[in-house]
């Protein structure tokens, strides 16, 4: 698959109307993907938003560094996992679109204070003197936007989760050329992934 892939892509790359197989399957299937279920390290989707955060650039909350100059990175979750505080319980919190990249006192911090709204607090006053919009500027680097800010801001883990996937949708979509301003309105045996949606 992966030599079936390169040679496509090559293709592709010196005559862009070879569209290549993988991006065409993209392209009709990517508005029924359920972001929530990718769960996997190994998972290829998950490794590919892991990706799109790098070359987003990615910094890192605590100390605004981009993963390419931060000492060591982690991967881990925007609401910790954890049971006190009912995230831990949520079918959904080592979804993609929970986890994202932070340095190792970063993810010490988080998981310190446990609740969004307390480490929001913590990292505007002690690490951005206050000022709240540098701090979304750098979320917005991990594809938290204003919405999901606020729903952060509010501890609402099942609003912070469609928020993001919708600006992961939203990246994804302009980055394969997909249009997300139409969708099909009939379900048809046919077309199960769209169905879904």
């Amino acid at each position: 698959r992966l030599t079936a892939d390169f040679k496509e892509l090559r293709i592709w790359f010196s005559d862009t109307s070879q569209v290549s197989r993988g991006i065409t399957s993209a392209r009709r299937e990517l508005m029924s993907i359920d972001f929530r279920e990718i769960e996997t390290h190994g998972n290829a989707m998950y490794k590919g938003i892991l990706c799109l955060l790098a070359l987003e650039g990615a910094r890192d909350f605590d100390t605004k560094q981009t993963l390419e100059m931060a000492r060591s990175n982690h991967l881990d979750h925007i609401f910790p996992r954890s049971r006190k505080f009912g995230f831990g319980s949520f079918r959904d919190i080592d979804s993609i679109l929970n986890i994202t990249w932070m340095s190792e006192d970063t993810n010490t911090r988080i998981k310190k204070w446990a609740k969004p709204s307390e480490y929001i607090e913590d990292f505007v006053k002690q690490k951005y003197a206050g000022n709240e919009s540098e701090f979304k500027n750098l979320l917005r680097t991990h594809f938290i936007d204003d919405k999901a800010y606020e729903h952060m801001l509010n501890d609402n883990f099942e609003g912070f989760i469609l928020a993001r996937q919708a600006v992961l949708m939203q990246k994804i979509s302009s980055l394969i050329g997909v249009d997300t301003t139409t969708s099909p309105s009939l379900i048809s045996p046919e077309t199960p992934f769209s169905n879904k949606v």
